[in-house]
């Protein structure tokens, strides 16, 4: 019995992570209102948060060896739960920024133990059974965010989406402490601090460099000297690495041309899932005027397809090649891009649904079958170091992602209200002009627009500012669906070779990865 309640405590804390995610996506909406933020700085509301857990996620599990996996998962947790009351106290943009970087430090220090922690608490035999709870329980908690973090929205306010992480995380440290024993402790272990150091500066250079682009343009002088140095930064990463004993990422591996192909695939789609949860949760609100409620209960159409069809993606490995179910999961994942831009263009809530569905669906396939395409080319003796790699590019594109589209989301809109200011001949002084930009970019609600203009010219500004926000979307929606199809023909071209030659516990385990 002590053995499934050390599971159910792993539960736990796995859940939150992925709660957290859908729930605060949901949030963003009321949070640009409430705290009168713009789109750039709103989404650091999600970059701090995957960016952080991007630096920290390849290092969690050989913390886990040196301190213990019990006292990093409990520690982990804890992190979390500060920082999530943090967050829902933050009275403004930059400390809930900061309180989500906390508990992307918290996520990265428990999510790479936690199939550890299952392996030393299961004997073989339960192994597979164990980890499929655990799969289960990503699923689940994807379903449910959305919809919780609605909830609590409409009847309480956006605060309690990381105020519920609170109980959750501190009944979780509580039960790891009365049931999950202490492991032992590895003190020879090195970890790579300044391989680290040189990785995180080099993102958040290249991030805030990204979230420059409004100010300075694709071909001011700043922000190619800004690009450059963060190029450099990273080649200093590299450089880095080479010379390391305990290196985040064995360089000899970027030169395997078919494992280096799966995690650019893998990086571009993980960028299309983070920018699509990211602009539909303000489509939904802020253009169509959905309640957070709402909003929650149509993201359920993905993300209960996503939860529910994934521990079936194993079953699928075992009538059709790897190459053919990642490179078909980019493919739907197109289609669902495709429906999405239409929707935005007709304003036909039809296709928003049928865009969800097929959008559950292709990550229900993607996400298993690039986990096993991994561990099978990855050297038995590398394979967790190979996932740590997988981790860390995913979260990073995600990261770029969102701050790419953020930067996209403001140019595009601006460049268009300007353009139908010009052609209407709108005379706006340029406090409303600037008003009209903000609320093309999806950063606050459409409804406001009549708050801002007078009532003779409203409904015209209104039309203007939903245009702006269209064009805009549709553009970020563009650059995901040339990485969707760029995602698959690279998994034609790379995947040749590879078998999915797989047992149950292995397919049990990559469903959970």
């Amino acid at each position: 019995m002590r053995k499934w309640l050390i599971l159910f405590t792993i539960c736990l804390a796995w859940s939150l992570m992925w709660i957290d995610f859908t729930a605060v996506n949901v949030a963003l909406a009321p949070i640009a209102n409430d705290l009168h933020t713009s789109l750039g700085t709103l989404q650091w509301v999600i970059t701090s948060y995957t960016l952080a857990s991007a630096a920290l996620m390849a290092i969690g599990g050989r913390l886990g060896d040196m301190y213990g996996h019990r006292h990093l998962f409990i520690i982990g947790t804890f992190v979390f739960v500060i920082s999530s009351a943090l967050a829902g106290f933050a009275p403004t943009a930059s400390l809930l920024i900061l309180s989500r970087v906390g508990q992307g430090v918290g996520i990265a220090l428990v999510v790479p133990i936690t199939t550890a922690l299952v392996y030393l608490t299961f004997d073989k035999k339960q192994t597979g059974l164990a980890l499929g709870f655990l799969t289960a329980t990503t699923g689940i908690s994807m379903a449910i965010g959305p919809t919780v973090g609605g909830i609590l929205i409409t009847y309480l306010n956006w605060r309690w989406v990381f105020f519920i992480n609170i109980p959750i995380g501190l009944f979780a440290i509580m039960m790891a402490f009365i049931l999950i024993s202490k492991s032992e402790k590895n003190k020879i272990i090195k970890i790579d601090f300044p391989g680290i150091m040189a990785l995180s500066a080099g993102l958040v250079c290249f991030l805030l460099t990204l979230n420059q682009i409004p100010q300075w343009g694709l071909f001011s002088l700043n922000f190619w000297m800004a690009i450059i140095f963060s190029l450099l930064l990273l080649v200093i990463f590299i450089i880095i690495e080479t010379r390391s004993r305990e290196p985040l990422i064995h360089v000899d591996l970027l030169t395997h041309k078919t494992l280096i192909g799966v995690i650019t695939l893998r990086t571009c789609v993980q960028y299309v899932f983070f920018v699509f949860m990211f602009v539909i949760s303000l489509y939904m609100q802020n253009i169509l005027g959905f309640n957070a409620d709402k909003a929650g209960y149509f993201l359920l159409a993905s993300t209960i397809i996503l939860g529910a069809l994934s521990p079936f993606a194993g079953h699928l490995m075992n009538y059709f090649s790897l190459r053919f179910l990642i490179a078909g999961s980019c493919l739907i994942l197109a289609f669902s891009l495709i429906a999405l831009i239409y929707a935005a263009q007709t304003q036909e809530i039809i296709y928003l649904f049928i865009s969800l569905i097929l959008f559950g669906i292709a990550f229900a396939i993607h996400f298993p079958t690039t986990n096993l395409a991994v561990l099978q080319i990855a050297p038995p003796h590398q394979s967790a170091l190979v996932t740590g790699m997988l981790f860390t590019m995913a979260f990073a594109g995600a990261s770029a992602g969102i701050t790419l589209s953020s930067s996209l989301l403001n140019s595009l809109s601006n460049y268009k209200v300007t353009q139908l200011l010009t052609m209407t001949n709108l005379s706006l002084g340029n406090e409303q002009i600037y008003s009209v930009q903000t609320i093309a970019s999806g950063a606050q609600s459409l409804s406001k627009i009549f708050a801002i203009l007078p009532a003779n010219i409203a409904n015209e500004g209104k039309l203007i500012a939903q245009q702006g926000f269209v064009f805009s979307f549709s553009g970020v929606l563009f650059i995901c669906l040339f990485l969707a199809i760029l995602a698959m023909f690279i998994a034609i071209l790379t995947l040749k070779n590879v078998k999915n030659k797989v047992t149950p516990s292995l397919r049990t385990y990559i469903l959970d990865i």
